[in-house]
C-alpha cells in the first residue's frame, strides 16, 4: 500500500512538469519516452527479479528495487528543477523556443477550479479507465496466463512476458511521436490527439481476441504482443490531454485521469481472477477487456483538446458554453 501511495503521484507530477518543459509540439513526444521507459522497467525487470528469486528468495528483490529507487530519486532531488529557467544546462535559446510555443511562465493561480477541470477530464478519465483495464491485465495476469494456460516454464514465462512489455515501449514511444506529427502536419489537435486513440485501442482489441483463440502458444505471445503494441500506442496520448486542457493546472487534471487508470488498477485483476478461478478459462477475461477497448475507442472520437480550461476561464459573463469569446 505504501509503495502504491509513494507511486500514484509520480506520472501527475511529471506530467505537471512537462508543461513547463515542453513546448505543445513536442508534448506527446515526451510523455512518450518517459511512458515507454516505465514499460522498459518492467521488461527488464522481469527476468532479472525471477533470476533474484531464484538465487536468493523473494525478499532480497524488493530490498534490491528499493535500493534502486532510493538512487534514482537522489539524481531526481540532484538533476531536476521546477522550470527550464532555473537550470544551469538549459540555453537561451531552448528558452525561447519553449515559452514561445506554448508552455506557461511559471506560477499557478490560487484557486484551482475544480468544476472546469473535471467537466473537461472526465471523458478522458473513462478513456483512460478502459486502457488501464487491459493495462493491469497484462501486468498482473500475464505470467499467470501464460504459465497456467499456455504451459510455459519459468524461463520461457520470463521471455513471454518480456517480449509484449518490450513491444510496449516501442508503441509508447511511437504513439507520442505520431501524434505529435499529426499535430505539426495538419494543425488539428483534435484529429492529433483522437486518430492515435482510436487507432490504438482498437488495434489492441483486434489482436487480443485472436491471441488467447490461438491454439500456438508463441501465436498468443506473438498476438499479445502486437496488442499490447497497439494498446500503448494511446498512453502518451492520454498523458498529453491533461496539459492540453488544463495548463498550468496538469497536475491536477492528469491526478484526476489517473484516479481512472487507479480503479481500473484495483478491480480488473480481481475480476479477472474471480472469472478464472469460476470457469476455468481465460479467455473470457480477454474477451471481457476487449470489450472495454471499444468502449474507450467510441469515447475517444468525442474528446476535444481545444476544449481547455484557459478558454472557459475566458468566456464573458453569461455566455453560454461552446461560444467563441472573441
Amino acid at each position: 500500500m505504501l509503495v502504491g501511495v509513494g507511486e500514484g503521484g509520480v506520472f501527475p507530477t511529471a506530467t505537471r512538469a512537462l508543461t513547463f518543459w515542453m513546448p505543445v509540439s513536442e508534448r506527446a513526444f515526451a510523455q512518450g519516452i518517459m511512458h515507454s521507459s516505465a514499460r522498459l522497467g518492467g521488461a527488464l525487470t522481469t527476468p532479472i527479479v525471477l533470476a533474484l528469486v531464484a538465487w536468493s528468495g523473494w525478499r532480497h528483490s524488493f530490498i534490491a528495487l528499493g535500493l534502486a529507487s532510493a538512487l534514482c530519486t537522489v539524481m531526481w532531488v540532484i538533476v531536476f528543477r521546477d522550470v527550464p529557467a532555473e537550470h544551469p544546462w538549459v540555453t537561451t535559446t531552448e528558452l525561447h523556443e519553449v515559452s514561445r510555443d506554448g508552455a506557461p511562465a511559471r506560477g499557478v493561480p490560487a484557486r484551482t477550479p475544480w468544476v472546469e477541470i473535471g467537466s473537461r477530464m472526465w471523458l478522458v478519465t473513462i478513456v483512460d479507465f478502459c486502457y488501464g483495464w487491459s493495462l493491469w491485465v497484462f501486468l498482473t495476469w500475464l505470467p499467470s496466463y501464460l504459465s497456467d494456460a499456455r504451459g510455459f516454464t519459468l524461463s520461457a514465462m520470463a521471455l513471454g512476458t518480456m517480449l509484449p512489455l518490450m513491444a510496449g515501449v516501442i508503441g509508447d514511444t511511437m504513439g507520442g511521436v505520431v501524434s505529435d506529427r499529426l499535430f505539426r502536419q495538419t494543425g488539428n489537435l483534435r484529429f492529433a490527439r483522437r486518430a492515435p486513440l482510436i487507432a490504438g485501442l482498437l488495434g489492441a482489441l483486434i489482436f487480443i481476441i485472436p491471441a488467447v483463440m490461438s491454439h500456438s502458444a508463441q501465436g498468443a505471445v506473438f498476438g499479445l504482443a502486437l496488442g499490447f503494441f497497439f494498446l500503448e500506442l494511446t498512453n502518451a496520448v492520454l498523458w498529453a490531454l491533461p496539459i492540453d486542457i488544463a495548463g498550468s493546472h496538469a497536475g491536477t487534471a492528469s491526478g484526476m485521469m489517473n484516479s481512472g487508470f487507479g480503479i481500473a488498477g484495483m478491480v480488473s485483476p480481481v475480476v479477472f481472477g474471480i472469472i478464472v478461478e469460476r470457469t476455468g478459462r481465460y479467455d473470457l477475461p480477454f474477451f471481457l477487456s476487449s470489450g472495454l477497448l471499444l468502449v474507450g475507442a467510441i469515447c475517444s472520437m468525442f474528446v476535444d483538446p481545444t476544449d481547455t480550461v484557459q478558454r472557459r476561464a475566458e468566456w464573458p459573463s453569461g455566455a453560454p458554453e461552446g461560444t467563441c469569446a472573441c
